[in-house]
Parts: structure tokens; sequence; C-alpha cells
């Protein structure tokens, strides 16, 4: 840690018989089964690096993360050993920009490249977040317009080959996206004022991050 502000991280995991979501094909049909099974070896290192405050004036402040991970995964199928290994990225994003004195924005995202999963590979998925917001009454009001997913783009798609067939599938385990308004007024004022606001910050911060 460099200054409160610059993490650097390094890592290893490793475990035996791991429990990952497996794939097993019908002979004569396009039917596979989904389940989870044990696998011989899950093991995963890498290095994440982290900057928690990046401001230019008072106009931006963003906060970053950028990942690098080496996985491979090992199973038995017929009394044969198989792997499936790979090196993949992950990047994060926040970004708050100050327009004017009572309008702000919240632009928020990850990218995420190919990675092993279990026998399969999970094809590379992204997503951007947004929010706008006008504050009103010297700040005793604001009305906000956001999207947990602006493009609609959250979305995992998985490849392979299972038992000598290639396997194809598409999950989406919160299939939405919402957009959405909302006003917020605060009757409070003082320490109770302070607290409120805090509990909205992290409210509108979990919004737009889902």
């Amino acid at each position: 840690i460099y200054r409160n502000n610059y993490i650097l991280d390094f890592y290893y995991n490793q475990i035996h018989n791991a429990f990952i979501k497996s794939y097993e094909t019908e002979e004569g049909s396009k039917r596979v089964y989904v389940m989870p099974a044990n696998m011989s070896g899950d093991n995963s290192f890498g290095v994440r690096m982290q900057i928690g405050h990046i401001s230019i004036g008072k106009i931006l402040n963003s906060s970053t993360s950028l990942t690098l991970i080496r996985k491979d995964y090992k199973w038995m199928d017929d009394n044969m050993l198989l792997t499936n290994s790979g090196t993949s990225f992950m990047f994060n994003i926040h970004n708050r920009i100050n327009i004017t004195n009572d309008l702000s924005a919240e632009l928020s995202g990850f990218y995420n490249s190919k990675m092993p999963v279990g026998q399969l590979t999970l094809l590379p998925m992204w997503r951007l977040s947004a929010t706008i917001r006008k504050s009103f009454f010297h700040d005793n009001a604001s009305l906000s317009l956001y999207s947990n997913d602006l493009f609609y783009s959250y979305e995992e798609k998985i490849k392979g080959v299972i038992e000598g067939t290639s396997v194809i599938t598409k999950e989406r385990d919160n299939d939405y996206c919402i957009i959405g308004i909302s006003f917020v007024f605060k009757f409070n004022n003082g320490n109770i004022k302070n607290n409120s606001q805090n509990k909205n910050d992290i409210f509108d911060s979990k919004r737009i991050t889902l």
C-alpha cells in the first residue's frame, strides 16, 4: 500500500476437489446437462492493482482496479486427466463528474476478458452503469436519472468442447436492465441530515453497480 491510495496485491489459490459447475451431453441429442461436480484441481494466481482516487481538479474523481489472473482446472473423464487453463484480465472503473455546482454524473463499468471456468471458457463480458443527478434547494433535494446496465450487455456466454461435442451456453442471472428516476428530499438538519446524506450516497453507489 502506497500513500493509502495505491494497492498492489499478489495472490495464489489452490483448491483440492473444487466444487465447480460442470456440463454433460446426451448422446444423440443437443441437450446439455448442467450440474455441480468435484474437480481434482482448481489453481489460480495473479496480481491486482488498485488506485483509490484519481482527481482532475474538482471536476473528475475516479477509482480503478486491474487484475491479471492465471487459472488452471483439472478433472478426470473416462480415466483421462483433462485440463483447461488460461490467463485473463479484469478491469473496473468508477468515475464521478462534477459538471456544475448542482449537476453531477457517475459512470462505472467493468470488462472481463475470456476466462477458463471449469471445463469451458467464459467469453469476454462487460457492463456500463450511469447516473446523472441534479440538486435543488441548497442540496436538500435531488433528482436522478440512472441505469444499472446502460446497453443491456451483461450476459454470460460460455463455450467449449465436451465429450467431442461443441457447446455454447448463454446465461443471464439477472435478466433485467433498469432505467429509472428517483427524487430525494431531506427533511432533517444537523447530524441527522449528514447521516442521511451518507446513507443516500451508499444507496446510490450500490444501485448503479448492480
